[in-house]
């Protein structure tokens, strides 16, 4: 069991993988379901008795997608989508919402990619992981673990803070769609799943934002362990 209470208003960094480290995402067309279901379940009104989100999809397409009504479960402030695993930054709104929301996308998400892929079983490891986010440096670090995660597989000397070539860092994380990273540098989401509110509270701008990125990716003085506190 997960030892962990979700408090609202909270924060909690929430990450899963694949069963014995299998891929969860195969193609692009695994990783915009999984997105696109991170927009249509987190609300406190929304059913998916028939499990065919594709049709609430016509309602998000439109011009008109910022000013339909949600209740969130979750404020998403971050994500990150790998090809075994994910992680995603959170506050909590109301009560068991977490919970609630990853309840959804799980098991959702686990029934199409079994039926797309002719397979049975679990596709998660487990049930999801989360680490409550309840000091000022785990809070500072957090997005930036998220977002620096895109680069493990190209340049995994950032987690020593020992990356050389930050222009050719900077363009492997402008160049995937599958992450909050380009919310934050300012290119029009697909859909509003981060609360832009918070980027423009929490950065000035978005030199001051990769700033932020750099520091830790060419920090000479990691002393903040990502690996006592992150998941993958």
């Amino acid at each position: 069991m997960r030892n962990i209470e979700f408090i609202t208003n909270e924060y909690y960094h929430v990450f899963n993988r694949g069963v014995d480290r299998r891929a969860i995402f195969l193609d692009d067309q695994d990783l915009f379901r999984f997105y696109k279901m991170m927009y249509l379940f987190n609300d406190v009104n929304y059913e998916n008795r028939r499990g065919d989100e594709e049709i609430n999809t016509l309602l998000l397409a439109n011009s008109n997608v910022d000013i339909v009504y949600k209740d969130k479960l979750i404020r998403i402030l971050g994500f990150c989508l790998r090809q075994n695993h994910f992680h995603l930054f959170v506050e909590q709104l109301v009560d068991d919402g977490i919970s609630k929301f990853m309840h959804k996308i799980g098991s959702v998400y686990s029934k199409k990619f079994n039926k797309k892929n002719n397979r049975k079983g679990t596709l998660f490891e487990d049930t999801f992981e989360a680490r409550h986010i309840d000091h000022d440096s785990y809070f500072k670090h957090i997005l930036r673990y998220i977002h620096l995660n895109v680069l493990d597989e190209e340049m995994p000397e950032w987690r020593q803070g020992k990356i050389c070539d930050w222009e050719k860092a900077l363009n492997i994380l402008n160049s995937n769609q599958w992450s909050s990273h380009l919310a934050y540098v300012g290119i029009k989401q697909q859909l509003p799943i981060i609360d832009e509110g918070f980027i423009n509270e929490y950065f000035e701008s978005v030199d001051d934002y990769t700033a932020f990125l750099r520091e830790w990716a060419q920090a000479t003085d990691t002393t903040w362990s990502f690996s006592d506190q992150c998941g993958n």
